[in-house]
């Protein structure tokens, strides 16, 4: 916090002030110091004394008061001459004397507005009718140069600063002291260890006592019109105060400063002096008097070593000392912004633009520093820290569970409804996109027809030219080859040829479709005489039959049970996908174990690939909710390279048909052979854009190898059970801070944190072990939770 200071140490109405401005060094800027001159005005006065004289009779006329006024108080000739005084001084704080210091001030104010504090330093007065007296009334927050920051409210402070007493620091709880000259609006009498506060009779703070109450930073005791002897013991409680707030009657006469603290007793400031000191040395730091001519009591106390004073420069009617009060303590300790006594006075104050019966009534707050220093917070005064937070909250703990348990088990039954599968599918999507990049596949080769292919060969393809390339590739010994092109149809010329290399080459797979949807859609694979499983459905399932709109191929059907169509048999007959036969040809020639399921119906079995086992999709894996689970499905865990179009090397038939690769390309390798042309429309939509179907294959093949072989992780997820457990976790961790922090910006701003921080575990997790934990329905409930409490706590404040 920046303090900047501007003193006007000479001087008068007549012959005008001397002005000095100094800023402290602040990062790399060089300190400043400037002087310049306020010049004479001595109408000032005369127009001061016409409004004070309007507005006194204004007040006394409505508090019944007897007075030596020829004339009543009239509204409209009051405001008049109040706008009059009020122009007259920012006509006069924008001397041109004054523009360079104005002009520093202005810079100053620019660069850091929420961290600058402005003092005003004047001599103490020697009389009520002097001009220093006059300059500490002055409206200095009409300021035009002020205007833009509602941050700043000058201060005003001595010329000759006084030291601050060291003050005793007491364990994490405010202290406030609360004494009332008066009687409680209710008429009923109240002295409670818990709670404190003191009203003057005919002032209704009955809702600001009640908001204090609420906090549980504080501990508030209030007197009630007390005794002399009762208010200097409890001004000396062992323990100490934090704050003093007086409301009621008080003024100044030739012998000082009094204070009416009940009914038939003024007790005057000198007289408590050693009890006020103590005070002090035990802890005290703000006075808040909300009482008449508080200018003098604030210089006179200050001599007392209280640190920081809230005084009225004038009497005050009991509606303005209400409002103000009640703006004051919403500002001051239930903010909708990080604010401190400053920020509190000057909101307070523009509350009391509502006394259109007093005016001026706005000009009567003020702040007063024995020395310039930084002004508290709430949290300063009352040492709000999250120890002493931490009490409020195991007291309000079993609300704030309550209030978790219920937030979760609405966000479940919106799982259970299916209601956030599409937004949990979406973001699944994102999440995946933003996983480390890897590299390509070297174990795998795509053997692509494309549109040249087509056009040189024909569109089908002819046997003898698959057969012709299966006989070139099987020359360099791959471990596997899969087909995924339809061949249950000839295609001459070569049919011969191209049966006799699939049934000659057990490591040869061909493709055929189950087409669950229809039967009579279903392609049979192409004849053969082999013993062995040669043969391997690929049919493809994404997501927009469980979630409309949403074509997004994200799971892969291994294998399936027997054919749940009761009236017809498929052409394709086999059980086994096309992607499992490659990943069980390739991992048996590596000396590794395929175990397929033994138990189909069984909905805990698992595909076994050397150790490494397949976690298959429930209905409610993840974030499904919907999911026809039948069949053993796993979510494809696509490779990210560069360019997932492009898993692995990939070639076209035209490269091996003219020999026109490597060996080392095709040896030990598992080759996937189909259409990658644009016009054979066999891209699919996945998390990362369309991709063909051969390429979507060669992902699923690399995902279980690499699992084996490189330990990359399957993807998977956890047990509903520890889903729901995670879940209650986050609303919990989201109810107690946003009940540990009072503000509302700092709930806000910790409920953002926390979505960012649920966002980035789930993106860690997915992206380093394959863990999917659907992050939407969380986020969801830390939004409804932080909302829940922030209600809670408004309600609390309300009761």
């Amino acid at each position: 916090m920046q303090l900047i200071e501007l003193e006007i140490p000479e001087g008068s109405f007549t012959e005008g002030f001397k002005v000095r401005l100094h800023i402290p060094v602040e990062g790399d800027r060089a300190a400043v110091s400037e002087i310049g001159m306020l010049p004479p005005k001595p109408e000032l006065r005369a127009f001061y004394q016409l409004w004070y004289h309007q507005y006194e009779a204004l007040v006394q006329d409505r508090l019944g008061i007897a007075r030596n006024i020829a004339h009543g108080g009239d509204v409209a000739t009051c405001e008049h001459l109040f706008q009059t005084w009020r122009n007259t001084v920012k006509q006069w704080l924008q001397s041109p004397e004054l523009y360079k210091i104005a002009l520093e001030l202005t810079r100053s104010l620019a660069k850091a507005p929420l961290m600058t504090q402005l003092n005003i330093k004047l001599p103490i007065p020697s009389s009520i009718d002097d001009d220093w007296s006059l300059l500490w009334k002055l409206p200095w927050h009409t300021w035009e140069l002020l205007g833009p920051y509602a941050h700043i409210e000058p201060i005003l402070t001595p010329a000759i600063a006084l030291p601050i007493p060291t003050a005793q620091r007491r364990p994490n709880t405010g202290r406030v002291l609360a004494i009332t000259g008066g009687n409680l609006t209710d008429g009923k009498r109240r002295v409670d260890d818990n709670s404190i506060i003191a009203h003057r009779e005919s002032i209704d703070l009955q809702d600001s006592i009640n908001e204090l109450k609420t906090l549980e930073s504080i501990k508030l005791l209030c007197l009630e019109h007390p005794t002399e002897d009762t208010f200097i013991d409890a001004l000396n409680h062992p323990q100490g105060w934090d704050i003093l707030f007086f409301t009621g009657h008080s003024g100044m006469d030739e012998n000082g400063g009094w204070f009416e603290i009940n009914p038939t007793t003024k007790i005057r400031a000198e007289k408590f002096q050693l009890t006020l000191r103590n005070a002090c040395q035990n802890g005290l730091k703000l006075v808040i008097f909300s009482s008449c001519d508080g200018v003098k009591l604030a210089q006179e106390l200050s001599c007392f070593n209280v640190p920081t004073l809230v005084a009225m420069r004038e009497i005050i009617p009991n509606t303005v000392a209400q409002q103000f009060i009640k703006g004051l303590i919403q500002t001051f300790t239930i903010s909708t912004a990080p604010s401190n006594l400053a920020t509190a006075v000057r909101s307070a104050r523009a509350t009391l633009e509502g006394c259109s019966g007093y005016p001026g009534s706005t000009n009567l707050p003020m702040i007063f520093q024995r020395s310039p220093q930084v002004l508290p917070t709430w949290e300063d005064l009352c040492q709000v820290h999250s120890l002493g937070q931490s009490l409020g909250v195991w007291r309000s703990l079993p609300i704030l569970l309550t209030i978790s348990l219920l937030v979760s088990g609405l966000v479940i039954g919106l799982q259970l409804l299916g209601w956030l599968q599409a937004p949990e599918l979406s973001a699944y999507n994102r999440l995946m996109l933003h996983r480390p990049i890897e590299a390509p596949d070297a174990r795998l080769l795509i053997v692509g027809a494309d549109e040249g292919d087509l056009q040189t060969y024909g569109d089908p393809i002819p046997d003898g030219i698959l057969a012709e390339i299966l006989t070139i590739l099987n020359q360099h010994h791959p471990k596997a080859i899969g087909l995924d092109l339809y061949r249950n149809i000839p295609l001459p010329p070569g049919r011969a040829e191209f049966l006799q290399e699939l049934n000659t080459n057990p490591n040869t797979i061909a493709a055929c479709l189950t087409s669950a949807q229809n039967v009579d859609d279903s392609i049979a694979p192409p004849e053969s005489n082999r013993t062995d499983p040669f043969s391997g459905f690929i049919d493809f399932y994404n997501d927009d039959d469980i979630t409309p709109s949403d074509p997004t191929l994200r799971r892969y059907l291994l294998s399936k049970n027997d054919n749940p169509t009761e009236d017809k048999i498929s052409h394709c007959t086999t059980n086994h996908s096309f992607a499992i036969l490659l990943i069980d040809k390739y991992l048996t020639q590596k000396v590794r174990q395929t175990q397929e399921p033994r138990n189909r119906k069984n909905s805990t079995y698992y595909w076994n690939f050397n150790g490494i086992l397949a976690p298959h999709l429930n209905q409610n894996s993840g974030g499904y909710a919907q999911l026809d689970s039948r069949g053993y499905q796993v979510l494809i865990n696509y490779r990210n390279t560069e360019n997932p179009r492009i898993i692995s090397r990939q070639i076209n038939f035209r490269d091996v048909l003219n020999q026109s690769f490597k060996a080392e390309w095709v040896t030990d390798r598992v080759i996937i052979i189909g259409n990658v042309a644009a016009s054979k429309n066999d891209e699919h939509h996945t998390p990362y854009g369309n991709i063909s179907g051969p390429v979507i294959h060669a992902h699923v093949v690399s995902q279980f190898i690499s699992a084996v072989e490189d330990q990359r992780p399957l993807i998977s997820w956890w047990p509903k059970w520890i889903e729901y457990i995670w879940l209650f976790s986050w609303t919990s961790v989201t109810s107690i801070t946003v009940f540990l922090l009072r503000n509302p910006v700092y709930r806000s701003m910790a409920t953002v944190l926390i979505v960012i921080s649920i966002w980035g575990i789930s993106q860690t997790l997915l992206s380093w072990l394959g863990l999917w934990i659907p992050p939407i329905s969380i986020i969801l409930a830390t939004f409804i939770t932080g909302f829940s409490v922030s209600c809670f706590i408004y309600w609390r404040i309300v009761k």
